[in-house]
């Protein structure tokens, strides 16, 4: 369990703390936590993981029905920002895992993209990568309470704990391809990677 910091909320948002929840109030709880815990039943997890509702189908979806089924699988890990009074209410969550971009299908890269992705000159195709495959609001917290950006800062900080033990320096998100889901994404640094109807991938590099 971890509580979300003042010095974890970005700079930019500084001035907006003064009408949001106190980042000490959210506490960050691993999923795979409360599995561990002989107190709670699965059946317990699932009705509290089903008060979740999103204006992303996708993301309510996954924690309603799949991240339990991940988490035990070894294939993701998610993480529950909560706050437990007056009532526990899950304001937020993310889900990690790891991925491989393969690069010799993205034609539109140069050199220097590639270098940069891999951090030096590599004929091999694939590129190792932390993956965010879920993040999301509850549609009943507003921005002011728990900024996007505040829940994207706190996957990569568990990113990079994982990064100082086992190194990686690319992290990537698939998200659809709305204008606004993806301004979101290049305003907190990260990059087009590719691109289509359905599906748009993005990168940060984290050194």
């Amino acid at each position: 369990m971890r509580t979300l910091r003042q010095g974890d909320v970005p700079a930019s948002r500084k001035r907006e703390e003064r009408n949001s929840i106190a980042p000490n109030e959210i506490q960050i709880i691993a999923l795979s936590d409360l599995l561990d815990n002989k107190e709670a039943t699965e059946e317990k997890i699932v009705l509290f993981l089903s008060s979740f509702s999103c204006r992303d189908a996708d993301v309510e979806h996954f924690l309603h029905k799949t991240a339990i089924l991940y988490e035990k699988s070894k294939k993701a890990r998610t993480y529950l920002l909560t706050k437990t009074e007056p009532m526990p209410c899950i304001f937020g969550y993310f889900s990690l895992a790891l991925a491989c971009v393969e690069i010799e299908k993205l034609n539109s890269l140069s050199k220097s993209q590639r270098k940069r992705l891999n951090g030096l000159f590599d004929p091999r195709n694939a590129i190792p990568c932390y993956l965010i495959g879920q993040l999301g609001r509850n549609s009943a917290i507003d921005h002011m309470t728990l900024p996007g950006e505040s829940i994207l800062e706190q996957a990569i900080g568990v990113i990079k704990i994982a990064q100082e033990r086992v190194a990686g320096r690319c992290v990537l998100v698939e998200c659809s391809p709305e204008p606004k889901l993806m301004d979101f994404y290049k305003r907190n640094g990260f990059h087009p990677l590719s691109h289509d109807d359905c599906l748009c991938q993005m990168y940060r590099i984290i050194d």
